[in-house]
């Protein structure tokens, strides 16, 4: 019998892509098979059926014969590289605007986050569209007073 996909990935620690948006490493597999379940943190029952596990510790219930089925893609490590490198830029990139908003007057924290989750659910949105409209020029922030 032909080991499962999602086994081979945990062995290998296979980078990936989830369509639930989610990116991480392989980390553990469960068979679903007596001894070898995920136990579901939701009702704390074993989860009948194979599991993948990621580094993150998000988990998935793969039933399917292949990973694209599933709702994996496969990263290769320049593409996993890539995805550590930019999530600490764009990390970066938002500690820089929240300081930004908090220097500016009559600007609250909890105000500066709901601008923010509004601007990334913007930028999402763009890159979600099936022809990206061309971005508007970018002028730069006012020097704070």
């Amino acid at each position: 019998m032909e080991q499962h996909w999602a086994k081979k990935f945990a062995d290998t620690r296979q980078p990936v892509f989830h369509n639930s948006n989610t990116v991480g490493r392989a980390a553990r597999f469960y068979s679903g098979e007596e001894g070898d379940c995920f136990v579901s943190d939701i009702n704390n029952a074993p989860v009948r059926g194979p599991v993948l596990e990621l580094n993150s510790g998000d988990t998935f219930n793969c039933p399917e014969a292949d990973p694209q089925t599933n709702g994996f893609t496969v990263l290769t490590p320049e593409e996993f590289q890539f995805y550590l490198v930019a999530q600490a830029a764009l990390a970066h990139g938002l500690k820089e605007s929240m300081r930004l908003g908090q220097s500016m007057k009559n600007t609250s924290p909890k105000n500066s986050i709901l601008i923010i989750k509004a601007i990334l659910a913007s930028q999402v949105r763009a890159l979600s569209s099936p022809s990206p409209a061309p971005a508007p020029p970018v002028e730069p922030p006012p020097e704070p007073t």
